[in-house]
């Protein structure tokens, strides 16, 4: 589909997502149409739309600040002018993309939340991705992550492994807390669901492509084997009783537990843990914050994705 129309299927379904929810967006109204009624207009259902940007599934929200018991405004909620900026930078970023979203009701906790965030159901246009359960984020999130499904997943899917994706396993987002849940730190991206945590892939063939068991070895596991062996070598050179059983206690070992200790430890070279790579390297360039395997034992068995801005270049470790 060209990209007008693209835009203007996306303008439809944002509007009357506008609607539903009370918050007008007067900017996307066409100036020739004739206004309907407001009651008339908040009633409108949201139909089947053949648009990239698919939503379904309308969850409605109040106008403006929730009131408490005694009708007092709430503080944690957001402002008549924050949700209807929010939808309009929705209508922004996913107008352009092919991504299934479900519009969810506005989260706000004093500084977590987002004003507009959604379910993302789905990823793609010719092969669709599916994600399950659909993890909550915010659109700008969901929009990068269409961008990289179709410029490096897919792409890395059909070169490594000869089948495309369709499915994400054990995708979060949002989620109010600081980083590594550590009160002494910082808010996490997933506060405001700008971030995204990937432990998995499965394959149009049936294959389940994991983080945590394809990626292999990482440096930090091929340097302790190292280190590990030379000091089994030093423990008593001249004792040749003690070197011949730290070789045993070394080479003696499963294959599957040599990752601690074999000096010869190398990258995987398998066709999945390629995959992987490529697509974690591939990520650099979309987000803003890029981690892995390679960075700690914390994301040894998953991808974090976010969009934290940064002034020069992504994180990607």
């Amino acid at each position: 589909m060209a990209a007008p129309d693209k835009g203007l299927s996306g303008i439809s379904i944002w509007l009357s997502l506008a609607l539903l929810s009370g918050v007008v967006v007067l900017p996307f109204v066409p100036s020739q149409k004739t206004k309907r009624p407001a009651s008339e207009m908040q009633a409108a259902p949201i139909g089947s739309v053949s648009g990239a940007t698919k939503i379904v599934d309308v969850a409605t929200t109040k106008d403006g600040p929730a009131a408490g018991a005694s009708g007092e405004l709430v503080k944690d909620a957001w402002t008549q002018s924050e949700l209807t900026s929010g939808l309009r930078e929705c209508l922004r970023l996913l107008a352009p993309v092919a991504a299934d979203v479900a519009p969810a009701a506005p989260i706000k906790k004093g500084a977590c939340g987002s004003s507009s965030p959604v379910k993302l159901r789905g990823l793609g246009s010719d092969e669709k991705i599916n994600f399950r359960p659909a993890p909550t984020m915010n659109c700008g999130l969901a929009a990068s992550l269409a961008r990289w499904v179709e410029t490096v997943l897919q792409p890395a899917a059909g070169d490594e492994l000869g089948s495309p994706i369709t499915q994400i396993v054990g995708a979060s987002s949002y989620s109010c807390r600081n980083i590594y849940n550590n009160p002494k730190l910082s808010l996490s991206e997933h506060a405001t669901g700008n971030a995204i945590d990937i432990v998995g892939f499965v394959t149009a063939d049936g294959r389940t492509i994991k983080v945590l068991s394809d990626w292999g070895p990482t440096t930090r596991d091929i340097t302790k084997a190292r280190k590990m062996r030379e000091a089994a070598k030093k423990t008593s050179v001249n004792d040749r009783s003690t070197v011949h059983k730290a070789r045993l206690k070394v080479d003696g070992l499963p294959a599957a537990s040599k990752s601690n200790n074999n000096e010869t430890l190398r990258p995987a070279k398998t066709k999945a843990a390629a995959f992987l790579k490529r697509l974690h390297r591939g990520a650099c360039s979309i987000f803003g914050t890029v981690l892995g395997p390679e960075l700690n034992e914390a994301h040894r068995n998953h991808f974090h994705f976010d969009m934290k801005h940064r002034r020069r270049r992504s994180v990607c470790r």
